[in-house]
């Protein structure tokens, strides 16, 4: 009998140290996730929506609300923008830093003034 009871103690405080190790876990996770989303420009508020089965699917989570977040504050200035009758152009591979004030603008749509 004490051996059964050493046995269940045994069993008892392994599982108890796999709960906290995942609880460490989760929190390191959720932390990952916070300062991951406030270096990309994101609400920390988004990480209640996020996947913290592990490091790589909790990325991939960051990701994933990133760019559909991203893609919808697109179409919605599009809308807007498209009902004032302003489009903008397509992003292009043009490195912007090189180009002069008036290439700039041109590229961006706008008309010289004269």
């Amino acid at each position: 009998m004490p051996e059964e009871m050493n046995a269940n103690t045994e069993k008892e405080a392994e599982q108890a140290l796999e709960k906290r190790e995942r609880e460490v876990e989760m929190r390191e996770l959720k932390l990952l996730a916070r300062q991951t989303l406030a270096d990309r420009g994101l609400s920390q508020e988004l990480s209640g929506i996020l996947d913290y089965s592990d490091r790589e699917a909790c990325l991939k989570s960051v990701d994933s609300v990133e760019r559909a977040l991203r893609q919808e504050v697109t179409r919605q200035m599009d809308k807007h923008l498209a009902g004032r009758g302003i489009t903008l152009p397509a992003a292009s591979d043009t490195d912007e830093d090189a180009l002069s004030d008036r290439e700039y603008y041109t590229l961006r749509g706008f008309k010289p003034r004269l």
